[in-house]
Formats: structure tokens, C-alpha cells, sequence
């Protein structure tokens, strides 16, 4: 980036602002935006190639982490390609990830982008998620025009497990903006917790989203103590999700199921999942090496009873790809909770790996089939982290989240 953007934020503001824009926009806008495909062409097209052109004039150095990422992708393209699914939507969606995720590469190496893209993200997901409950408000049941019962009430942001998918990336960077601040818990960080749960009152239980926001308080409350046994609680928690997808997801043991369902007070079945992931299941046994691909929302309605997939990435991945494009994937998502976290990002790390684990826990029950554009970044930052140390644009190496004083320690929310 040019020195002339470091002295004038709020054109680096602008250049993040469209790249990101048409990425964090909920559906409801999306859909508008479809009916006039100039405007949503351009749109997309411009964030390419902004992103682009931080790989030509930026920061970019290749890593192991890309290695993985283009394994990750050319498995994923070979498995569609095989099975004739090689839509433009898929090759747009190769790219529109790798390119998310070497933008944040070229970014987070410097203090003053960092800080700039950070609260741009935050900025615009807060907005829309405060429209979003102004919507709620006016409109407990959803919005009629895109609401067909009164069972799956849409929002903004449409189906109502959809929200934290949107949420999250703002979420993040207010908690990392709240650590460098010194702050434990700034208004907008607030805004996202306490809007959630007003919308699981007002609105929709949306139990898993729930678990995950209530799962990164006790993260952030219990900081001093999971701080030095980091790895080891996050293996904890990856075994019992391990545990689950064996137990519940792949052997369909009913008994554990409505013991769960009946403590969330949700239907047996997980809300009709069970007969999502039993179906997805017998189609993995049937090719298990290199998956179905990407198919259509269509497709998978007809195959899986969903056009979202299974409601579960992990039998998503196994489903897409096969044994073969999933091991990558697999590899991507967990390595970060092997490695140690380097000395100078423990606060980041810390707060990612929060919400990374909110993530796997999400994974076991909401689609991801199509949205990988939310949490790739995430993994991918947590994956390179010690590979790279931020940059002032006078040259020096600082952290841009280090902690600023005492009161650094217990941010986090």
C-alpha cells in the first residue's frame, strides 16, 4: 500500500470498504442486489481486483499455509471438475477465498492497515446487525415478503441460524479492537452479545449460535486459567466434539441425541439434522474418495433434503470433496491448535482460538456448505501467525495488538 494512504486513513478505509463490502452484505441486500446484476457484477468485480492488486504492489510472501490452501482448492476443483459440477460459482468461489485470505496475509503485517481494516469490519457489520434488529423489532415473525412460516421467521440476514455467520466477523475484530484498547468490554462488542440474545428471545431460539457466543464469554472470562493450559483445553473440547460426530452424527445413537436436544429444549432429532446427516452419510459410503463437488442448492435439496447441505461441515467436506479433498481441509482447520502461540501474539492468538473453537462447535450443526468466505480467513490467520510480524509504514516491526497495560489481560469480550 502507498505511503499517501497511511497519512489519509480514510481513503485505506475506502479501499477496505469495497473490497469487503459485498462479503459482510446480509442476504436480504444480496438478493436485491442479484435482480440488477450490473450493480452486484461490479461490485464483486472491483473487491477482486483490489485484492488482486495487494498481491502485485502489497506484502505477499508465500508460506506453507498457501501450500495447504491450493492442496485445499485444487482438490476441490478436481472433485467438481469429476463430476461435471465445474460451474463458474465454484471457480468464483476458489478465488474469491484464496484471495480473502492473502489479503489479510498483506495486511496484517502492517499496524496502521491492520487497525483500519479491523474497524471497517466492525463498522459495517455492527451497522447492518442493528438494522438487523430494528427489522426484529417491527418485525417479530420476519419479513413477510420473505417469510413463509411462521416456524422459520427471516430477517435480514434470511434464515435466522444464518446471523452468527455475519455476526462473527464483526465480533472478532471488536474483541481484538477491545484487547488493544485495553478495553474488556467496549459498547460495540456489547451490542453484538446482548442483540444476539435478544434475538433468541424476541425472535428465534437459535441454540448453536447461542452455545458459541455463551462458549467465548467463559473463554474470555476464564482467561487466566485456559491462557496457560490453552492447547490442552482446546484438545479437550476438539476430542468431545470428535466424540460427538462419532457417536451422534456417524452412528446415529438417538439416546445421546435427545439427551442433548431435551436440554437445549429443542425437537428430537436436533430439529430434523439427524435425518440430514443418516442421508449424508449413505451418500459418502457410496463414493467416498473424491465426493459429489460442488453441487447446486437444487441438487443437494434433492439429495440431502436440504439445499444447505447437511448441517454439518465436516460430513459436508466428506460429501464435497471425498476422503481426499477433506484431509486438507481437516489439516487447515485443527494444526492451529497444535502449534504454540508465538510470544509477542499471545493476546491474538488467544482471542482467536476462541472463536476458531466457537467455529468447530458450529460446525457439528449449521451450514457452511457455501460460506467458507466467513471462516477460512479466521483458520488461515491463526495457520500463518507466527510466520509474520507486522510492520509500522515507517519499517519497524510492532504488534498491533499487543496488550497496552494491565487492563489488556482480561480483554477479550
Amino acid at each position: 500500500m502507498t505511503i499517501i494512504f497511511h497519512k489519509k486513513k480514510y481513503l485505506l478505509s475506502l479501499f477496505f470498504t469495497l473490497i469487503v463490502f459485498t462479503y459482510l452484505l446480509p442476504s436480504y441486500f444480496t438478493d436485491l442486489l442479484k435482480k440488477v446484476p450490473i450493480a452486484n457484477n461490479v461490485l464483486l468485480g472491483l473487491s477482486l481486483v483490489l485484492m488482486a492488486s495487494l498481491l502485485f504492489f502489497g506484502r505477499f510472501r508465500w508460506n506453507r499455509t498457501d501450500c495447504v490452501l491450493i492442496v485445499i482448492y485444487a482438490c476441490y476443483l478436481f472433485s467438481s471438475a469429476l463430476n461435471h459440477q465445474l460451474a463458474k460459482a465454484t471457480v468464483l468461489h476458489v478465488v474469491e477465498v484464496i484471495l480473502l485470505c492473502f489479503t489479510f496475509q498483506c495486511v496484517l503485517k502492517d499496524e496502521t492497515e491492520t487497525q483500519v481494516l479491523l474497524r471497517v469490519i466492525r463498522a459495517m457489520c455492527i451497522a447492518l446487525f442493528i438494522a438487523n434488529l430494528i427489522v426484529a423489532v417491527v418485525y417479530p415473525e420476519g419479513i413477510p415478503s420473505i417469510t413463509e412460516s411462521g416456524e422459520d421467521p427471516r430477517l435480514l440476514y434470511g434464515n435466522m441460524n444464518s446471523t452468527v455467520r455475519y455476526l462473527f466477523p464483526g465480533l472478532i475484530c471488536s474483541v481484538l479492537l477491545d484487547a488493544k484498547q485495553g478495553k474488556r468490554l467496549s459498547l460495540i462488542t456489547a451490542v453484538f452479545f446482548i442483540g444476539y440474545v435478544f434475538l433468541c428471545i424476541r425472535v428465534y431460539f437459535m441454540a448453536t449460535g447461542l452455545c458459541a457466543m455463551l462458549f467465548l464469554i467463559c473463554w474470555s472470562l476464564g482467561k487466566s486459567f485456559i491462557s496457560k493450559r490453552i492447547r490442552l483445553i482446546a484438545l479437550f473440547i476438539l476430542a468431545l466434539m470428535l466424540l460427538f460426530e462419532l457417536l451422534v452424527v456417524v452412528f446415529d445413537n438417538q439416546t445421546i441425541a435427545d439427551v442433548i436436544c431435551a436440554i437445549f429444549g429443542k425437537a428430537k432429532g436436533f430439529t430434523g439434522r439427524t435425518y440430514h446427516w443418516a442421508n449424508c452419510v449413505k451418500y459418502i459410503k457410496e463414493r467416498p474418495v473424491f465426493g459429489y463437488g460442488n453441487l447446486s442448492s437444487p441438487k443437494l435439496n434433492t439429495m440431502l433434503w436440504s439445499p444447505s447441505g447437511a448441517h454439518n461441515y465436516f460430513l459436508d467436506m466428506l460429501f464435497q470433496r471425498g476422503i481426499v479433498g477433506a484431509i486438507p481441509v481437516f489439516f487447515f482447520l485443527l494444526c492451529p491448535f497444535f502449534r504454540k502461540a508465538p510470544e509477542k501474539r499471545r493476546m491474538e492468538h488467544y482471542i482467536l482460538t476462541g472463536f476458531a473453537l466457537a467455529y468447530i462447535v458450529m460446525f457439528l450443526f449449521e451450514p457452511f456448505y457455501h460460506v467458507e468466505k466467513f471462516h477460512f480467513p479466521l483458520f488461515y490467520v491463526l495457520n500463518t501467525l507466527p510466520d509474520y510480524a507486522p510492520q509500522s509504514h515507517t519499517g519497524e516491526a510492532e504488534d498491533p495488538l499487543a496488550e497496552t497495560g494491565p487492563s489488556a489481560a482480561g480483554s477479550g469480550t
